[in-house]
């Protein structure tokens, strides 16, 4: 089952109670979904995602802690450029750098997006 919804408890107890799995299409926690499509994109143009590095400018949203958790299982370096007070979640941010995740959250988006090879942002609200 494919559950879109706001929050991410909804979709956590949804799981909890399914006999089938339950795929995130979104929650206001994570975006999974799209960076995996994301990713896929990325593939098909640069041929890898090892070794690239993957800068994002915005606010730490769903977007950026889905980005942060795929940063953990493969081998790219992610970049965060983000106003103050609008940093991801910090226990999403130390679970990915315990797993050996490069990571970068900076305000800068000079820092992050230099030698970048993808840039990426998100629709403001």
């Amino acid at each position: 089952m494919t559950v879109r919804t706001f929050g991410h408890g909804i979709i956590e107890e949804m799981a909890q109670h399914s006999a089938v799995p339950v795929i995130n299409a979104l929650t206001d926690a994570y975006h999974p979904c799209q960076v995996l499509a994301d990713c896929q994109t990325l593939i098909e143009h640069k041929g890898k995602l090892a070794g690239l590095k993957i800068a994002f400018v915005g606010d730490g949203n769903n977007m950026v802690h889905s980005w942060i958790e795929a940063a953990a299982l493969v081998p790219f370096s992610f970049a965060l450029a983000c106003p103050k007070g609008y940093e991801p979640d910090a226990a999403i941010l130390a679970k990915a750098q315990r797993a050996g995740a490069a990571l970068a959250v900076t305000h800068s988006v000079a820092a992050a997006v230099e030698g970048a090879d993808a840039v990426y942002t998100d629709a403001g609200a």
